[in-house]
């Protein structure tokens, strides 16, 4: 009489195959496992946005392996075959960032234990993505101008020096444009500056007389003006753009000096400068009584 060890006899074949064996309800797996295949099912590009890819792997049920992803591929570690061909979601991340250059998104098979590669299969696969959107280029050519309207001075240890009083008219003109207010960083982006240099203490200053080609809120502190539209829409629009500042308290600075300038968001930059990167597009006046 027979014995068996679980439900089904012990079937042994001696001569050129192998035996297959059970013991009750496990199977006895060879010694030695092999992946036969390995590829992305969709080797299209993958769009800037992201998306998540199905990768196939094919070979001996058992075969176990670690999956590193990289350049924006997602790693699933530890894997094994529990069929001869079985699908794993490989998660491509974004590359949106603008500027973003386009990247070759990856995944490396490394076979574990008594698992190896069949001839042939690669050891890596490789997709490529999409560029991230293009940085847009903008320009602001304008000059700045500072007439003295009321010409107070003082001396101070035998330097002459801005008195309280004195009173300037700032005139920011601009020629040509082509950055769209949707273009920067913030509503206060967009700021003419005015400082004070050299005197005793903080100055205070008082601005008044604004002027600008489009109807504003007028934001503005005894640091700054900031010219924004009621209602933003297309370019920064060339004119004038003008008010007064008068020095209030008796801080005596040696000069003033007054600037423009801008801040892109970060779809946008100036000739010479990074995406989002401030620019003082007309430069630093500086005005000594």
């Amino acid at each position: 009489m027979p014995t068996n060890l679980g439900h089904e006899a012990i079937t042994a074949k001696l001569g050129h195959a192998d035996p297959s064996m059970y013991l009750g309800h496990e199977q006895i797996y060879p010694n030695t496992t092999t992946v036969t295949s390995f590829a992305f099912a969709d080797t299209s590009t993958v769009s800037n946005a992201g998306a998540t890819r199905v990768l196939n792997i094919g070979g001996d049920i058992g075969s176990t392996f670690n999956l590193t992803g990289a350049n924006g591929a997602g790693s699933l570690g530890a894997q094994s075959l529990s069929s001869a061909s079985q699908a794993f979601n490989i998660s491509i991340g974004s590359n949106n960032s603008y500027g973003a250059a386009g990247r070759s998104p990856s995944v490396t098979i490394s076979p574990t234990g008594n698992t190896t590669l069949a001839g042939g299969v690669p050891t890596s696969r490789t997709l490529t993505q999409a560029a991230g959107p293009a940085v847009q280029t903008v320009y602001i050519n304008a000059g700045l101008t500072a007439a003295v309207l009321v010409n107070n001075t003082t001396t101070v240890n035998g330097q002459l020096r801005w008195a309280q009083g004195a009173k300037f008219r700032i005139t920011l003109a601009i020629s040509a444009s082509n950055f769209p207010w949707a273009a920067l960083s913030s509503s206060s982006s967009f700021t003419l500056y005015h400082d004070s240099f050299g005197g005793s203490g903080s100055g205070t200053v008082t601005l008044s007389n604004f002027s600008q080609p489009f109807t504003s809120t007028n934001n503005n502190n005894d640091k700054y003006w900031r010219p924004y539209p009621t209602s933003p829409s297309g370019n920064i629009p060339t004119g004038n753009y003008q008010y007064d500042m008068e020095i209030t308290n008796n801080i005596n600075p040696t000069y003033v000096r007054f600037s423009a300038y801008a801040i892109p968001s970060a779809g946008y930059q100036f000739s010479g400068l990074g995406a989002g990167v401030l620019s003082h597009f007309a430069g630093y006046q500086s005005y000594y009584p």
